[in-house]
């Protein structure tokens, strides 16, 4: 056994000890009562002499009657006192005798051979509780095991085999300990070479299944392993308590405290087995449900199937919607059967969360109604490019509570759904035929250039720029017709988004470069003469 075993048992030996002292206490005992204090002698007297309050009468850690009345001029813990004295001149004798009863007309007295120790009158009996026969009973049976006791607390032979009894214990104990520990250890390699070698390739959403039920079996071992050896511990502790007459009440309370709790854990959960079966069947229809809504609305999105009310573009956002609606229909209706659902505790926990979720989710449901609305509008999906006040790029995610942008510069905006709702957003991909993004340009010339040469020169321009595709063919609109220039506007779709700043500069530079060849000039709206050394002027703007 190496040190670090040793110290966990020296660990686990003082908890348990602390443990079975703060639980352990004499099994009969009736709980002592407000305003009832307790002096421990021969016999544990409880309240003050002169006052007329119960006295607890405790006769070698067991409790063996509560004086409540006064009898013959004598208050409760005056007769209490009474019973202390001759308690103890009957216990210095080597054998006082058997403990044995007589009903008197005052009541029934209690003996130990032929001494009268306890006389018990109806006025010690209380109103609400226990009868005058289970007083009684339980004052012999107690007396009886108390004096019992103490004859074998005075024999060093009961002592002498205690003493081996619980050293033999405490060798099988700590050899418990260590076998549980060892066979942990074991048993932890052999269930991860069985994880690795049958769950090691299943990955789900990226992440390795084999890791993470690896560290949950982990963690089950461990809580395993010490749940046992705190039984082991607990057994031990009682069963040493119980070797020694003047312990052995808490051996008694602590084994009677285990097998209650065993007991009444047990009782509870049979007595909520047919709730759970009625859990356990709402969460196995539900999740029927949702693989159903699943298949459905994925064989719409994949136009295997055709709704005339779903679109295939939000058959996903649906199903979503869908399957989270029908598990909160599946809360509410198991709610009822939960354990401890109808407990101050849970009802108390529940309103919290509520007024929580009611306080902290006004943005929310906001945030979230403006994605509802962006979804089933279809202003927009993941892969276009669009513009969002002076926020330009290409949509990553279509979220709940926000939609995300990549722009040109590489940069990843995320803007409220509220925002995206109220504010102007262009959509430049949607009519560019599937094909890539629309960029418009506009050029001013003035009229002396006839404009059909205008149009080739655009277009000419525009099969020069690489990264435009020729199908759908450039558009050329005239737009104004002012007072110098007539303003052409050109329509093109570039292929890739993401690059659209550098084919638009590449665009206009072309736009240039074909007017210098045709010796034309590109007019603006401040033009009044040719500069003599200066180049050509474009205005470009983002229609």
């Amino acid at each position: 056994m190496n040190n670090r075993t040793k110290g966990r048992i020296r660990i686990l030996f003082i908890a348990t000890v602390g443990l079975a002292m703060a639980f352990a206490s004499p099994l009969s005992a009736e709980p002592q009562r407000p305003g009832i204090p307790s002096t421990q002698t021969t016999t544990q007297i409880s309240g003050k002499e002169g006052m007329q309050s119960p006295a607890l009468i405790m006769f070698h850690n067991r409790l063996i009657v509560i004086f409540r009345a006064s009898m013959w001029g004598m208050s409760p813990q005056e007769r209490a006192k009474s019973f202390g004295e001759r308690i103890d001149k009957i216990l210095s004798v080597h054998d006082p005798g058997k403990v044995s009863k007589k009903q008197l007309p005052e009541g029934t007295v209690i003996m130990i051979g032929k001494t009268e120790v306890i006389l018990i009158t109806p006025g010690d009996v209380p109103v609400f509780g226990e009868t005058t026969d289970e007083v009684v009973k339980r004052a012999v049976k107690n007396l009886t095991l108390g004096v019992e006791e103490v004859k074998e607390g005075r024999s060093l032979r009961v002592l002498l085999w205690a003493g081996i009894y619980t050293l033999l214990a405490t060798i099988i104990f700590a050899f418990i300990v260590w076998v549980i520990h060892r066979f942990r250890k074991v048993l932890w390699r052999l269930l991860e070479k069985f994880e690795k070698k049958w769950v090691g390739k299943l990955n789900v959403g990226g992440f390795s299944l084999a890791e993470t039920l690896i560290s949950i079996t982990e963690w089950l071992v461990k809580i395993s392993a010490w749940s046992v050896t705190l039984f082991a511990a607990y057994s031990w502790i009682t069963y040493s308590l119980r070797q020694f007459p003047q312990t052995r009440v808490w051996g008694e309370s602590l084994g009677s405290h285990l097998f209650v709790g065993a007991k009444t854990v047990g009782v509870a959960t049979i007595g909520l087995l047919p709730d759970l079966f009625v859990v356990i069947v709402i969460i196995i229809f539900t999740r029927f449900l949702a693989r159903m809504l699943k298949t459905f609305f994925n064989a719409i999105e994949e136009k295997r199937l055709s709704v005339v009310w779903i679109d295939p573009e939000v058959a996903k956002p649906t199903c979503r919607i869908s399957v989270i609606v029908l598990w909160i229909f599946a809360l509410i209706m198991a709610y009822p059967y939960l354990p401890g659902s109808g407990s101050d505790a849970f009802k108390g926990v529940s309103v919290l969360l509520g007024v929580m979720l009611s306080l902290g989710s006004t943005s929310i449901v906001n945030q979230a109604a403006g994605g509802l609305v962006l979804v089933y509008s279809r202003a927009f999906r993941p892969g276009e490019f669009i513009a969002v006040g002076k926020t330009e790029g290409v949509v990553t995610s279509l979220g709940i509570l926000a939609t995300k942008i990549r722009t040109a510069d590489r940069e990843l905006v995320s803007i409220p759904n509220a925002v995206m709702v109220t504010d102007k957003a262009t959509n430049y991909t949607r009519l560019a035929g599937g094909k890539g993004v629309i960029l418009n340009t506009t050029v001013t010339i003035g009229y002396s250039t006839p404009w059909r040469k205008v149009h080739e020169f655009l277009i000419l321009a525009s099969k020069r720029t690489p990264g435009l595709v020729q199908n759908p063919p450039p558009v050329v609109r005239q737009t104004a017709l002012s007072d110098f220039y007539v303003a052409y506007h050109l329509s093109v779709v570039a292929e890739k988004p993401e690059m659209r700043g550098q084919t638009l500069s590449a665009l206009h530079a072309n736009i240039q470069d074909v007017f210098n060849e045709q010796g034309e000039q590109i007019m603006s709206p401040h033009y009044v003469s040719d500069p003599p050394s200066e180049g050509m002027v474009i205005q470009g703007e983002v229609a």
